[in-house]
């Protein structure tokens, strides 16, 4: 019965688990594999974190004997890059370890090998978060997938590459982004962004979308994700 109901809900979920050299991962692996997961396995040090690697797996297993230095870097960098689920798993629980790695990014801490029976469910229940979670963390920053905004120091990056709006289209990308999945019609976003009435003969917020989307697909976002609605308005689709 469990391994039935793994199977309908992991059929398209693509793992990649990373460890180093030397160090046994048969025992995740099992799990992994027992719950019909699709595995891709690889060393630390095989793995180039500035690629666009992690935009095809949907969630990180990063694997060792205890949490080290190396894997805080190797977190750190994934997470100045993506927002993709990483699960540490390691041999023995640690305190300390575990507090760092929750600070700098990591989704789940799995210690010991009684709890590992417990990983596939912890994965499900992890994508389940990231699904939900709107992204938000703060009121000054947001990070949707590649996309991230910092509204205090006027930052907008795409997959981690830095992009140059002016301060009107940071605030229209910062509008739809936090409206996300909505169409925002012109009057109001002539209203919050421009701070101007709606007039049909004025192309202003065309123009500043039309230069918005230049520039995020230009550093590498979906273009289908600003979606221009004929006659009402925009929406970013998050």
């Amino acid at each position: 019965m469990v391994v039935s109901r793994f199977t309908e809900l992991s059929r398209n979920i693509n793992i990649l688990l990373v460890s180093h050299a030397g160090y046994c991962t048969e025992h995740v692996k099992a799990q992994v594999n027992y719950a019909n997961f699709f595995l891709t396995e690889c060393l630390i040090t095989e793995v180039d974190v500035s690629s666009d690697i992690w935009e095809r797996f949907d969630v990180v297993l990063l694997v060792s004997e205890e949490f080290c230095d190396d894997d805080l870097h190797f977190l750190s960098a994934i997470r100045s890059r993506s927002t993709v689920p990483v699960l540490a798993i390691v041999y023995e629980y640690s305190l300390h370890q575990c507090n760092l790695c929750f600070e700098i990014g990591g989704d789940d801490y799995v210690a010991g090998p009684k709890h590992l029976e417990e990983l596939p469910s912890r994965i499900i229940a992890t994508l389940r978060r990231s699904q939900r979670i709107s992204a938000a963390i703060s009121r000054s920053e947001m990070l949707l997938d590649e996309l991230y905004l910092n509204r205090t120091k006027g930052v907008v990056k795409v997959g981690g590459k830095l992009i140059e709006l002016t301060s009107i289209q940071f605030t229209l990308l910062w509008v739809l982004a936090t409206y996300r999945t909505k169409v925002l019609d012109k009057p109001f976003l002539y209203k919050t962004v421009l701070e101007k009435d709606f007039a049909s003969h004025d192309r202003s917020l065309d123009m500043h979308m039309s230069r918005v989307r230049k520039k995020l697909v230009q550093a590498g976002l979906d273009s289908e994700r600003l979606k221009t609605v004929h006659g009402v308005g925009y929406c970013l689709k998050y």
